[in-house]
């Protein structure tokens, strides 16, 4: 592991697990402030873009669109359940047909 990525993992430890504050961790590793600062919110970001990445091909419990009803989404864009794909106001394409419509 390459010194740059170390220094990443030890601040992003002392900020997340011993609470340290950034001056703290700046002063201890002989560092610039803004340096320790951008360094960890970068680390971050790169965190939640890994974890998006692994939700992105789960499945999800969603609610369905037209009646209303929780099913298992299969991908993320997927919001009317497979029963209501069926029905004929679905296949039609009118959206007049629709509970979601009707309180409008």
């Amino acid at each position: 592991m390459n010194q740059f990525r170390h220094q990443t993992l030890r601040i992003a430890y002392l900020r997340d697990q011993r609470r340290w504050s950034f001056a703290r961790i700046a002063k201890a590793m002989d560092m610039q402030i803004y340096a320790v600062r951008s360094r960890y919110h970068r680390h971050k970001i790169q965190e939640e873009k890994a974890e998006a990445a692994v939700l992105v091909g789960q499945d999800a419990r969603r609610m369905c669109l037209m009646c209303r009803k929780d099913f298992d989404s299969q991908w993320p864009g997927e919001r009317i359940c497979k029963s209501c794909k069926m029905k004929p106001a679905y296949r039609s394409g009118s959206d007049f047909d629709t509970p979601a419509v009707w309180g409008r």
